[in-house]
């Protein structure tokens, strides 16, 4: 990086990198997922709002129809193809590209976006950010020479600081919060300390940048129960109130601090009112990382939701926090319009839950189970397998207590070790992680971990057991989704 910088920049492309699936010769398929990259379209609302010409480049939706390519044993690749990127690149001819990452197991797609960038013009700057990246902080420089910088964390001010610090060079750049670059050889990083506390401030995400036909055609999100018809996704509140040890939100929104933020009601509403008035949408999934996670505020936007828009349905597909769905909450969200309930149980083993300060309460998942089919929820549970610490017996416990719950669907992840997390640490430390594990394999259908009691083999096979014992103890006709197609469309 030279003492002076380039000219200022004027237009910046954003693109979502191509994803990629599993797709095995038993007939499983990894869900072939198209949502709005709604990260770059809040970092184009504030790059609009501050006068630059911007554009997003889709590459999952924009190619979502063309031949899937084999990049891996049994990992396919679908989006747009390399020379598509590079034509459309070269079409809007940036000044500064910036690239989304955001999970590890699209990395090689996401470098791959910044060699045709480079490819077109060595000059331009590439950056990326997302949680992946913003995990491997340093450490990304050592896979790529095709990057220049990486904004770690929230990226709409930082991104903003960057763009106004470059045309001084280096010494302006030193002054960007939370920024990572190369420098004659060396890798710098910038601390990042700043947090956006009023996350009302920003702008609505630019959805009108966005192939939003696309997403209501393919509606393949990340729940298997995906709502019929227009369905879009959106967030009401960053960050969480926990630290899980195997979640990666933090990676994103920090550590310390005030880091969970909540949209007020009326911001909220009136995103909801540009999707249903201008979009058609007949059903919002929101994107929370804990929407539950305040059992006041829970309350009052599931009610204000269900009276500014009767009718609208709504679910939360990242789960929900069990300790805080009380009746009033529950009573609440399904009257507003919320139709679908994820119980992020997780393990049927009590002390595990308490050692890692999980709030679930085995004992009342009954009762709470049997309240929200009362009321007329579609109840479907999440749990993991294949922690560090587990145990065939633990893990066999843990299959038996999913196949004896009366929901209408089951979700069984495979733990994944996300750079970033306390839970990588460990297995770092301890040695546990695959040596055949490439990024790809980072997947809640795969696994990375291996110890003396499971392979990721074995591990896959114990998910597919599980599946099966489940799908055996239901009753036929009662209005759950498929076996047959939920065994062929699996998330992860």
């Amino acid at each position: 990086m030279s003492s002076t910088g380039p000219e200022p920049v004027e237009r910046v492309l954003l693109v979502h990198p191509p994803s990629n699936r599993v797709v095995r010769p038993d007939g499983e398929r990894g869900l072939k997922a198209c949502v709005p990259p709604l990260g770059l379209a809040y970092l184009a609302g504030v790059l609009r709002r501050s006068g630059f010409e911007v554009r997003v480049l889709d590459c999952v939706a924009l190619g979502y129809d063309d031949p899937e390519i084999e990049v891996e044993p049994d990992i396919f690749r679908y989006g747009l193809s390399d020379g598509a990127i590079a034509e459309a690149v070269a079409d809007f001819g940036p000044d500064l590209v910036g690239i989304t990452c955001p999970q590890a197991v699209r990395l090689p797609e996401a470098l791959a976006a910044a060699r045709q960038v480079k490819a077109w013009s060595p000059e331009v700057p590439v950056v990326m950010g997302g949680a992946a990246v913003s995990a491997l902080e340093s450490d990304l420089f050592r896979h790529t020479d095709d990057v220049d910088m990486v904004v770690k964390g929230e990226g709409e001010g930082r991104l903003l600081d960057l763009l106004a610090a470059l045309p001084g060079g280096k010494s302006e750049l030193q002054k960007v919060d939370g920024l990572i670059y190369r420098d004659e050889g060396r890798v710098l990083a910038n601390p990042a300390r700043v947090v956006i506390e009023d996350i009302d401030a920003l702008p609505l995400p630019a959805w009108d940048l966005l192939p939003m036909e696309t997403y209501f055609r393919v509606n393949r999100n990340p729940s298997v129960h995906a709502g019929a018809g227009r369905t879009c996704l959106m967030i009401t509140s960053r960050g969480c109130p926990h630290r899980c040890y195997y979640c990666p939100v933090h990676n994103v929104f920090g550590p310390r601090g005030p880091r969970f933020r909540m949209r007020s009601i009326e911001s909220v509403l009136s995103e909801i009112d540009l999707l249903t008035s201008r979009y058609g949408v007949e059903e919002i999934q929101f994107e929370d990382a804990n929407f539950n996670a305040s059992i006041e505020r829970t309350i009052a936007l599931s009610r204000a939701i269900g009276q500014a828009f009767p009718g609208l349905r709504w679910s939360t597909p990242h789960g929900n926090q069990t300790g805080t769905l009380t009746p009033a909450v529950m009573s609440a969200m399904r009257q507003g319009g919320c139709h679908a309930l994820h119980l992020a149980i997780e393990s049927a083993d009590q002390d595990f839950l308490n050692r890692r300060k999980k709030t679930v309460r085995l004992s009342h998942m009954e009762g709470l189970i049997k309240r929200a089919k009362d009321m007329g929820f579609f109840v479907s549970t999440f749990f993991m397998i294949g922690f560090p610490e587990d145990t065939p017996e633990r893990i066999e416990a843990t299959i038996d207590y999913l196949g004896s719950l009366d929901v209408d669907d089951a979700h069984i992840f495979i733990a994944v070790p996300f750079p970033g997390t306390e839970m990588h640490r460990m297995c770092e430390a301890e040695n546990l992680l695959s040596p055949q594990a490439s990024w790809r394999h980072f997947r809640y259908s795969w696994g990375v971990i291996r110890t003396e009691h499971f392979t990721p083999e074995r591990l896959q096979a114990y998910r597919r057991s599980g599946w099966q014992a489940f799908w055996r103890n239901q009753k036929t006709g009662s209005g759950i989704l498929n076996p047959s197609r939920h065994e062929r469309e699996v998330y992860g």
